[in-house]
């Protein structure tokens, strides 16, 4: 069944076809060739066109239209729209300044702290270092906190230089919601939002999926291949990340958006308020090897609020991909077609959900037809085999003879850095090196070479291969007199000082 799937799917993706009236017929067959290829466990497809729902449908084992994804990043665009309807009552402005709209906001640069605003931050153009490892070391601190903590914040480029996609902005500019309308983010997006459009199913509370009936179970690629993952649990990122929602619910999202901010005749705000977070604010270079799936023949790619814009055959195309651990979203829209498709799948970072879009896109369209499921297998393969050679490499570099230049002992302590918090490392019950950043629990350290040590995160799939090292440098007393932090997941090596012993 499985290659007959994939022979009628790969037809559909290469045959020239006058689209007709039925875009969506083959739909079934490309996803099912896709989940084949990328052994992907379940997937949804919803798909609006002229304030209608035209599919949404699950596919998988247990899958439906009903089934709960997260949809992580895509989340920011609710955050968006939540600051776009104080705009509209006249209580915020997006060019108000953070510091004046967010009492405590401030980050290393004192002309950044003083000038950045509500618009900056949500397009991400603050340059502000990204920091990711301050939230995840702190899920137990309230956004109030990593406030507070954000004065350490460099940066790593000048204000309105360049695109430097932030997920803390969007911790604050849910701080930010929750000050001005009185209410939690998560509250204010359920009332405002979720209620008033009918997304019944929708939740923000990270902690209760593996409560609740039909909901996806996450799963990250390993050399091992595709495992299951614990559901993310960090809320405090919520504003930025912790939305799960399914096809039906993302259907009625996508009609609200494509309406210019009305459902079914009830409007939640003027679409003046929306439309600036769907225009570009600031433009972006080249993002990465997935451009191919994600801005097919671009001219240009820019960030406006919560959306990626860029123009696909022509016409202007919003976008945005989600992930997080074991789960990957995506959402695009072509507002004067009035089409808008949403794909939910449960494998992190995998890029069928662009193929689907691109065949879809197509389709409604009449353009001629690309073989997209080429376009997926030369990024599938690549991305299987890279992090392959990355690990290799990391192998072939260590040196397998060398030992810990002390006893282990020796390495207990604390370390501390002004942004990230506290590093305890400490010998353990079985006489082994552990340690724990921040909030997070106490974890292996294993030996590597010389006096770096390999980590063991919390998080399953930051275990895969290529490994984080803490090293030991020590002082001129031959003692340690720091510790660093690195790894695939963190922008830069990350020191932590030795408190005074």
């Amino acid at each position: 069944m499985r290659l007959l799937a994939w022979l009628v799917g790969l037809a559909f993706f290469i045959a020239p076809t006058a689209w007709a009236a039925k875009p969506v017929d083959g739909l079934d067959a490309v996803v099912e060739s896709l989940r084949a290829e990328g052994s992907l466990p379940a997937m949804a497809v919803v798909i609006v066109k002229d304030d209608k729902v035209v599919v949404a449908r699950g596919y998988g084992d247990r899958t439906n239209a009903d089934t709960l994804f997260g949809i992580a990043s895509l989340t920011k665009a609710f955050t968006a729209t939540g600051l776009a309807m104080l705009v509209d009552r006249g209580t915020l402005g997006f060019d108000d300044a953070l510091s004046t709209a967010l009492p405590g906001f401030k980050v290393a640069d004192p002309y950044v702290t003083a000038h950045a605003t509500v618009r900056d931050a949500l397009a991400h153009r603050t340059g502000v270092a990204s920091a990711d490892l301050l939230w995840y070391g702190h899920r137990d601190s309230t956004v109030s906190a990593l406030l507070g903590a954000a004065g350490a914040l460099p940066q790593v480029a000048s204000l309105r230089e360049r695109f430097e996609y932030n997920n803390l902005m969007y911790l604050f500019a849910g701080e930010l919601l929750a000050r001005r309308s009185g209410m939690p983010w998560e509250e204010f997006v359920a009332a405002e939002i979720f209620r008033p459009l009918g997304m019944t199913r929708t939740s923000t509370d990270l902690r209760k999926m593996p409560e609740l009936p039909n909901v996806a179970t996450p799963y990250i690629r390993t050399a091992a291949g595709v495992v299951p993952v614990p559901h993310a649990s960090h809320q405090n990122t919520a504003a930025a990340g912790a939305i799960y929602s399914s096809a039906n619910d993302l259907g009625r999202w996508l009609r609200f958006l494509l309406n210019g901010g009305e459902l079914d005749g009830k409007r939640l705000l003027r679409r003046e308020s929306l439309d600036p977070t769907m225009t570009p604010q600031m433009l972006i270079g080249h993002t990465g090897p997935a451009d191919e799936l994600l801005f097919p023949g671009a001219n240009f790619i820019a960030y406006g609020m919560g959306w990626f814009i860029s123009d696909y055959q022509g016409r202007k195309m919003l976008s945005h991909t989600g992930g997080t651990d074991g789960m990957a979203a995506f959402i695009s829209l072509l507002p004067r077609e009035r089409l808008g498709v949403a794909i939910l799948t449960n494998v992190e970072g995998d890029m069928a959900r662009a193929v689907i879009r691109n065949w879809l896109f197509d389709r409604y369209l009449g353009a001629k037809g690309t073989d997209w499921r080429a376009a997926y297998s030369r990024w599938l393969e690549p991305t299987r085999t890279h992090a392959a050679e990355m690990a290799k490499a990391q192998r072939d570099a260590r040196d397998v003879n060398s030992r810990p230049h002390l006893a282990l002992a020796a390495y207990a302590g604390r370390y501390t850095s002004d942004l990230f918090g506290t590093v305890e490392v400490r010998l353990g019950p079985n006489q082994q090196l552990e340690w724990r950043l921040a909030e997070l629990p106490f974890s292996a350290l294993a030996a590597w070479q010389q006096d770096s040590f390999r980590i063991e995160w919390p998080t399953i799939g930051m275990n895969e291969p290529v490994y984080s090292l803490l090293t030991f440098q020590l002082g001129g007393d031959g003692k340690p007199a720091r510790v660093v932090v690195s790894g695939p997941m963190l922008d830069a090596d990350v020191p932590f000082d030795a408190n005074a012993r």
